[in-house]
């Protein structure tokens, strides 16, 4: 949806791979979109990673359980449900 309204998207299947990229394309990134549950990296790990080296770099969070159950600490920041309504 985002790329056909004209955004590029750069995917990454994890945290881990979504901070090489971030390394290699920062100047290029207006915001990232990520889920909270994730492979090898989640959530919180990754928003913390975020804070740290791109503190102004905007961040939405998606998931599908209500976000301050699962991740008490990030229930501040913005974050949309899954799964999206069409």
């Amino acid at each position: 949806m985002l790329s056909e309204l004209g955004y590029r998207v750069l995917e990454a299947e994890n945290g881990t791979a979504a901070l090489t990229i971030l390394e290699s394309e920062d100047d290029k990134i207006d915001l990232i979109l990520s889920d909270v549950v994730m492979p090898e990296m989640g959530g919180v790990v990754f928003y913390q990673h975020i804070q740290q080296k791109y503190p102004t770099l905007p961040l939405i969070l998606m998931t599908g359980y209500p976000l301050e159950e699962q991740a008490p600490e990030l229930a501040d920041l913005p974050w949309i449900a899954k799964p999206f309504g069409v």
